[in-house]
């Protein structure tokens, strides 16, 4: 077994917990939650949150966790006709993002040290008129999985 050196880690952990922080606020121990008809802000933080959506228009927002799990299900939601785009964070957690068959998900993001997984059922190639998610992710010690069912 591999000594760890935890001195040439430290650093960018605290770098990744620091822009964490200045991306989501100030947040408390906990769940945070506020979503309006189009926009969903979800944080865990030491603990879970399970966010259902049910928006006629939903236009994107984010979420993420930092010690913990966060589910969105945006499985009764439908986009608004520009699309959305969400903004997904996992430290030392994972967040679960769940769409409706149907939604074409295009993704851009960073996975450090974790891990990003699309799993949901691309919409047929010659539909042309497919709602789009946009999903920009950060992964450290963490994961992202967007599926269709649980």
């Amino acid at each position: 077994i591999l000594p760890v050196d935890f001195s040439s880690i430290f650093w960018p952990v605290v770098l990744v917990v620091v822009g964490a922080s200045l991306v989501f606020g100030k947040r408390q121990s906990g769940s945070m939650r506020e979503f309006s008809d189009e926009k969903v802000d979800v944080f865990a933080f030491f603990g879970g949150a399970d966010t259902p959506v049910s928006s006629p228009a939903f236009r994107g927002g984010s979420a993420g966790v930092l010690f913990g799990g966060n589910t969105l299900d945006l499985r009764n939601a439908k986009l608004a006709p520009e699309g959305a785009d969400l903004e997904l964070f996992a430290a030392f957690g994972g967040v679960d993002v769940l769409v409706p068959e149907g939604w074409k998900v295009v993704d851009r993001g960073v996975p450090i040290f974790g891990g990003f997984d699309n799993k949901t059922i691309p919409p047929a190639a010659n539909d042309t008129n497919v709602p789009t998610l946009r999903v920009h992710y950060v992964t450290f010690c963490g994961g992202i999985d967007i599926k269709n069912k649980e």
